[in-house]
């Protein structure tokens, strides 16, 4: 009897402690409207009597309760503070608001363009890689401007600015104008590597705000550099192919002949990069393959479907692919002297002995390093024509 009734004792009081935590309800969680749920954050430098602080907005997503009519149209505002640094500066956010800051929900952090170029990004976003609330996955873009202004616009469908920010950088797939989105994770691996990257870059518009182009960041220098724009892009994404070329784009050229223009569709691209240099020589080899459609042209007096056509467009083609990515190597080699297109990766592979030796000068050694490139374009198929000879 005794083990048996030490046995039902046990199994009451496991009962009972069940019964307690299931009453008890969530002891530690928050209600909703008591949270000031921050989805985007800006971080400026400061400007005149704020000229040595970091000026750092917050976008808090609206959690206002209560009858719909009585709701505002508003879904998120926006509460700013400026300390000497990051943490002071976010700290100071809960002065402001009776809501504390609540950062696990995080989305995007936009970075202006003057402190990109004046502050160690390491140190900068130090903070937001170290607090236990923040996930690794935010998206970071970098302001062409003021990153606040940003998060001012509106949408035309009245969403939430950060979300819709958020969703956008999503969109490289779609378009070859923007890098591949970069998280704050990504971003804090290749400043510890002294790896230079590319960020998205964002611009205000009249009504709104656009993803164009990219901010070139110093893995050296941890700063921002320089810029990408929509040409520079379209070579980057030939010249990295693979990952970095998924979805589609379009290479306009002019038939010099004709002087219309035919548009060329890649559905892929292929890029190998192979080093090729001997002693203290440093060279690569670069070749590059894409498949697509001639998805345009306007040429009354071509067959679209001879044989001589094809080649002709694919020549005109393979050109300017080929001047595209010229062009991005020389300002890469030249004006910025950083290597984003990952030359040094391959390096490291094929000779790491050689790479272990360049990789603490790297960008420098990169700007003087010999770059040979062929292209060869396979068009497929033909799609929509603005005029066909019958």
């Amino acid at each position: 009897m005794g083990k048996m009734e030490k046995t039902t004792r046990k199994s009451v009081a496991i009962l009972l402690l069940c019964i307690a935590l299931l009453s008890a309800g969530c002891w530690d969680r928050r209600e909703i409207e008591d949270m000031g749920m921050v989805v985007g954050v800006a971080i400026d430098k400061g400007k005149g009597k704020q000229k040595n602080k970091i000026v750092i907005t917050n976008q808090f997503v609206n959690t206002l309760t209560g009858k719909k009519e009585e709701a505002t149209v508003h879904r998120a505002y926006n509460l700013e503070s400026a300390e000497i640094n990051v943490y002071e500066t976010s700290k100071y956010m809960s002065t402001l608001t009776d809501n504390t800051p609540y950062y696990t929900h995080l989305k995007v952090i936009v970075i202006s363009e003057d402190i990109a170029t004046s502050v160690d990004l390491m140190n900068l976003i130090n903070w937001f890689l170290r607090d236990r609330q923040l996930r690794r996955t935010i998206n970071i873009v970098i302001a062409k401007g003021s990153a606040k202004e940003i998060l001012k616009k509106e949408t035309e469908k009245g969403e939430i600015p950060s979300i819709e920010i958020w969703g956008t950088t999503k969109n490289y797939k779609d378009t070859a104008k923007i890098p591949i989105f970069l998280t704050i994770g990504e971003m804090g691996m290749n400043m510890t590597q002294k790896k230079s990257y590319l960020v998205q870059r964002i611009e205000p518009q009249k009504k709104w705000v656009k993803l164009s182009g990219a901010a070139v960041i110093s893995g050296k220098e941890r700063k921002l550099i320089g810029w990408l724009n929509d040409q520079d892009m379209l070579g980057l994404k030939f010249l990295q192919g693979g990952k970095q070329a998924t979805g589609s784009g379009v290479i306009p050229v002019i038939d010099p002949d004709t002087k219309n223009p035919i548009v060329y569709e890649y559905k892929k691209i292929k890029s190998t990069i192979n080093s090729i240099g001997k002693g203290d020589q440093l060279a690569f080899d670069v070749k590059i393959t894409s498949e697509g459609l001639i998805d345009e042209d306007w040429n009354p007096n071509e067959d679209a479907f001879k044989e001589a056509y094809i080649k002709k467009a694919e020549k005109l083609i393979e050109n300017q692919v080929k001047a595209n990515v010229e062009k991005l190597l020389a300002k890469m080699q030249k004006k910025l002297k950083a290597d984003v297109c990952g030359f040094g990766t391959r390096l490291k592979i094929q000779d790491y002995k050689t790479w272990k030796r360049l990789r603490d000068n790297w960008d420098q050694e990169f700007s003087k390093a010999s770059i040979n490139v062929s292209v060869k374009i396979h068009v497929r198929e033909f799609g929509g024509k603005g005029k066909k000879k019958i």
